[in-house]
């Protein structure tokens, strides 16, 4: 369901759901901005330790390079099959 579409039936249900939607999803960004600002807050202070420890894209760094080479394998088995 495309993002128009899910705001034009939105618009449709009755007041009460409309406040229950708004209420959940503000919720929801208020619960990712303050995971996000208590990481930081986390974080080591001083700069030797902070240099020590991964960075918050590190651990994804190394899946990501992964997936990276499955999907150049993928597209060069299309590649030669045609």
């Amino acid at each position: 369901m495309s993002k128009s579409r899910f705001v034009e039936q939105l618009q449709q249900k009755p007041e009460p759901v409309r406040r229950r939607v708004l209420a959940i999803t503000l919720f929801s960004a208020m619960l990712i901005i303050l995971g996000v600002w208590f990481m930081r807050f986390s974080l080591p202070k001083d700069r030797a330790a902070r240099e020590q420890s991964p960075g918050p894209f590190a651990t994804l760094r190394a899946p990501l390079h992964n997936l990276q080479e499955q999907l150049r394998a993928v597209i060069n088995t299309f590649r030669t099959q045609k």
